[in-house]
């Protein structure tokens, strides 16, 4: 009642479909207490650990969810009976069978578990594309250095590599199989593969040698002093030499350069959080308003308006009925009963009137209750 006579009224409730999507965020919440929100109701990202690399499933809500099923991919890109060639994970049960009544955080649970007890293979990248950033991997490391925690299955040259771990796996159907359907593509066993610097080709053979003779070859043999100086004075070696000198310079003149841009970066790195604490609070002050906004949205809709003036009419008519109950028991006298009753009796009709020419307006105009 105190709603219709235009009291404190509270903010109009979430739509059914809304509603829904709260409770299936909130169950994702609980269960995955490390998730972080990229886009409200739109994108979350979970992190977790599975075997010894860190992995993110991006959790994308559809508009029309949880009338349509999310959407899961994995990062970085892995090789799973449950993921397909695009990162999307398309074998879960749960998730293929997602409706409205499902539980979005049971779901993402069950993946991360099967991949914890299977975990996925990392899929390797050309060393000469940029690499994207993944989570777990932080901005000022290069891929190059953090490639072997991010990609464990990798192995110096002289490693040898099995690039098919027959690790039992439960796949989509129940079926047990194994990895071995999904080889890896091994990188060159080569140094110059991570470092994206190729090595001068190196002879094969010393022509030199043929013009020394037997005592002069012995004392190669025997002094390794004067065999490390022979090889020191080949042209090939001298190439390497100088543009190893060459690339530690560049290097260092970099990390001088770096160094400079340091102040820069810290006062730029203040001024990003300080705007992200403004953004925050004019999030806060903006939602805010809007809640403030439907409370006066909803009390001032010509509904609610037509509701307080019905209410308005009974309290007027009621009024009246008492007025002439008082005057035939006596209560009060006849100058007073015409006085309050043609008073009372005036205001029920004007505000009849007035809620039936809104009512009119409403009809005429196409409003509709607020639910």
């Amino acid at each position: 009642m105190n709603w219709l006579l235009g009291g404190k009224t509270k903010a109009v409730s979430t739509t059914n479909l809304q509603a829904q999507k709260n409770k299936q965020i909130e169950s994702l919440k609980k269960v995955n207490p490390k998730i972080q929100e990229v886009f409200r109701d739109v994108e979350y990202h979970v992190s977790f650990v599975s075997g010894s690399t860190n992995v993110c499933l991006r959790v994308s809500l559809p508009p029309q969810f949880p009338q349509e099923k999310p959407v899961v991919t994995i990062q970085p890109p892995a090789k799973h009976p449950w993921v397909d060639s695009q990162s999307k994970v398309v074998g879960c049960p749960s998730l293929n069978d997602f409706t409205m009544h499902s539980n979005l955080g049971l779901v993402i649970q069950s993946i991360i578990e099967e991949f914890n007890k299977n975990p996925p293979i990392l899929v390797p990248f050309n060393i000469n594309t940029p690499a994207p950033y993944y989570v777990g991997q932080l901005p000022s490391q290069s891929p190059v250095a953090n490639i072997s925690n991010m990609y464990p299955h990798f192995r110096p040259a002289n490693t040898p590599v099995n690039p098919c771990t027959k690790t039992p796996v439960l796949t989509a159907n129940g079926n047990q199989s194994t990895l071995e359907n999904f080889p890896l593509q091994e990188p060159p066993h080569n140094p110059e593969y991570f470092s994206g610097y190729k090595m001068p080709e190196l002879p094969t053979s010393f022509p030199s040698l043929k013009t020394k003779s037997i005592t002069e070859l012995n004392e190669l043999m025997n002094d390794e002093g004067k065999l490390f100086e022979m090889l020191q004075n080949l042209p090939e070696v001298i190439k390497i030499e100088k543009e190893r000198q060459q690339m530690s310079d560049e290097c260092i003149s970099l990390a001088e350069k770096n160094l400079k841009k340091k102040p820069v970066t810290e006062q730029l790195k203040k001024s990003l959080l300080k705007k992200l604490d403004e953004l925050e609070m004019l999030q806060n002050e903006f939602e805010e308003e809007s809640e403030h906004h439907m409370c006066l949205s909803d009390q001032f809709h010509p509904t609610s308006i037509q509701s307080n003036i019905k209410v308005a009419v009974m309290e007027a008519d009621e009024k009246s009925e008492k007025i002439a109950e008082d005057f035939l028991n006596g209560k009060i006298d006849i100058e007073e009963f015409k006085q309050c009753f043609t008073e009372e009796r005036t205001l029920c009709h004007c505000r009849r009137a007035k809620e039936e020419k809104l009512n009119q307006i409403i009809l005429a105009s196409g409003f509709y209750p607020h639910m």
